[in-house]
């Protein structure tokens, strides 16, 4: 399990990634409106099999990286 020290970055860069999604996501069939910091949670969940809560402290750098992946490339 993360450690809360790890949770906060994390939950920080999400945060900071999302304020930079916001209005750039494609538009969803299923949705009216894109939550940036919800789809980057839901992208960490689907790349590490399991939500950010339930990784190790190990794979923090991982997921900072996937992060910034989705920031860069919108989907």
């Amino acid at each position: 399990m993360l450690s809360p020290e790890v949770a906060s970055i994390i939950q920080e860069a999400v945060r900071i990634g999302g304020d930079k999604l916001q209005g750039k996501l494609p538009p969803h069939p299923r949705l009216k409106r894109r939550n940036p910091y919800a789809h980057l949670y839901e992208r960490i969940k689907s790349r590490m099999g399991k939500s950010y809560k339930e990784c190790n402290d190990e794979d923090a750098m991982r997921i900072l990286e996937l992060i910034e992946y989705y920031v860069q490339n919108p989907c």
